[in-house]
């Protein structure tokens, strides 16, 4: 206590103030999993990373604690955990339609869950509202303090920049292009916060703690209002060059006239998604129809017609996927994927079985997801634990 601390920053060869006025000294391995947790997300050796007068500083490789420090004003702050009891991470889900937040250690263990319908109409700076008072509510009915939370992650529906924290943009909600919202996250919630895209997530949730769980490749895909994917490789995300990957719903699967004028093509989205099947279902029966509505009048042929054209634009996707990745497991969820057994997941199979790549036939299976509607949650909980405990998964 009291006592001034200093850090060589070997590099440079100067000194910074490490820490002072403080009454704890963290343990190793605390130190070493705030400061490769700091590495992870790209904070220089030799940086000051304040919260609570929590200092970390580094200057060698990972778990190398040699030049490095740490001390904090009180037990718990900064996400301080006592000896033996699991971090805890803060979950979102920012969707077109809903809002959830749950708080967990993440490898499928999620302890509360608050859900709100998403202020769609009032644009993106409504949902942010919505955030802070949502996680306010979490906080208050689960009895835990921010200062317990390590930190979270956001499972956003639509592209994301990995390098920046910020949305490219939603397809649903106006206002969110270009917005950093993982810096505001950390702002407004107090916690350190890191962005993903909500398909990615829920397919690490998939890959780790559900229908995937210890098996990779994983390639997992949501069929819902919209339709994205996500590849997991050795229970972590592949986010190519750090845009995205696994788009499947933006393949093109189908052409009306000319297959060279790109106006004539269909992406997989605007034929197989729940708007793109109630869409077809409108022009087919001459009236509007929502996707249970339409399941009501499976028996009607032209819903017939309909609901097989969505499933062999999928398997088409599918089979493209097999050919390129040839993944373990194919995982499907989503508000379609309810269909169930008969109508969606018995034909989709039989359909990729006739036209996936015929060498790799057995290597691949396709099954329904497991965890439900927290599944993005629980995948922004696994994303938050990877990146910020400086733990393997």
């Amino acid at each position: 206590p009291n006592q001034r601390l200093w850090q060589e920053k070997i590099t440079e060869g100067e000194k910074y103030p490490l820490a002072e006025q403080g009454s704890h000294i963290a343990s190793f391995a605390g130190v070493r999993r705030h400061l490769n947790a700091a590495r992870s997300v790209g904070i220089p050796d030799g940086l000051l990373h304040r919260r609570r007068r929590a200092y970390v500083y580094g200057s060698r490789g990972k778990n190398d604690l040699r030049g490095a420090q740490m001390q904090v004003s009180a037990p718990g702050s900064c996400g301080w955990q006592p000896v033996g009891e699991e971090p805890m991470y803060l979950g979102i889900e920012i969707g077109g339609s809903k809002l959830q937040l749950g708080i967990g250690t993440g490898a499928g263990d999620l302890r509360h869950l608050v859900r709100l319908p998403a202020d769609a109409g009032g644009g993106a700076a409504a949902i942010r509202r919505q955030t802070q008072e949502g996680m306010h509510l979490l906080l208050r009915q689960s009895g835990v303090s921010a200062k317990e939370l390590q930190g979270g992650a956001i499972g956003f529906g639509g592209p994301v920049d990995d390098s920046s924290g910020s949305v490219l943009t939603s397809h649903q909600v106006a206002g969110w292009a270009g917005f950093p919202l993982a810096d505001w996250a950390t702002q407004a919630l107090g916690i350190p916060m890191l962005l993903a895209n909500d398909a990615d997530v829920a397919g690490l949730a998939e890959a780790t703690a559900g229908a995937g769980k210890g098996l990779s490749p994983l390639f997992y895909i949501t069929v819902g209002s919209g339709i994205g994917g996500a590849l997991i490789l050795d229970g972590h995300i592949y986010r190519g060059t750090g845009r995205g990957a696994a788009e499947i719903g933006h393949l093109w699967t189908e052409y009306r006239l000319d297959p060279w004028d790109p106006g004539s093509w269909c992406d997989l989205e605007a034929i197989a998604s729940g708007w793109g099947l109630e869409k077809a279902a409108a022009l087919a029966l001459g009236v509007s129809t929502r996707l249970p509505d339409v399941v009501q009048r499976v028996a009607d042929p032209r819903v017939q017609a309909v609901l097989q054209r969505g499933i062999r634009a999928l398997a088409l996707g599918i089979s493209h996927v097999i050919a390129l990745v040839c993944p373990r497991r194919i995982v499907i969820g989503g508000g379609v994927s309810l269909l169930g057994e008969e109508l969606f997941f018995a034909p989709l199979r039989q359909a990729v079985q006739q036209i996936a790549f015929p060498h790799f036939a057995g290597c691949w299976e396709i099954v329904p997801a497991v965890l439900g509607e927290a599944v993005v949650v629980h995948g922004a909980l696994e994303y938050a634990r990877q990146r910020l405990s400086g733990q393997p998964s």
